[in-house]
């Protein structure tokens, strides 16, 4: 039980970290660091799916906290941020259709990442409170 909330902490620290660069670098007009970008990249990759699974973790299959999982989708916005921009690089190039069904798949995956981390952080949590 000890060692879940210290990952939890852990985690959330861990995000509430990548959040204060992705802000830095939405108001920053200077050249930002090499690292930051290195965090900005990554972060649009695993952002949905580690976040999912730290709230996976914090509600785990509890129907009482299962509301919880809604916030999941909090984060959302960041990696959403990355595919609008890619999207209008992608209509302007290769038109409407084949830019909606690249958004399609975008989604989708997003959509799977979030899902796979909260369902992974629900049976982590399961596991955890059994032993």
């Amino acid at each position: 039980m000890r060692r879940r909330h210290r990952l939890i902490r852990a985690l959330l620290w861990a995000h509430l970290f990548v959040c204060l660069i992705w802000l830095y670098l939405f108001r920053t007009e200077t050249q930002p660091p090499i690292w930051m970008i290195h965090v900005f990249l990554w972060s649009v990759l695993g952002i949905q799916f580690s976040w999912g699974y730290t709230v996976g973790l914090i509600a785990g299959p509890s129907r009482r906290r299962r509301w919880l999982l809604w916030f999941s989708l909090l984060t959302v916005f960041m990696p959403l941020y990355f595919v609008a921009a890619l999207f209008r690089l992608l209509v302007h190039f290769m038109g409407l259709p084949t830019a909606l069904m690249y958004l399609l798949i975008f989604v989708t995956v997003l959509a799977c990442e979030t899902f796979c981390g909260v369902l992974l952080g629900v049976r982590a949590n399961a596991k955890r409170g059994s032993e």
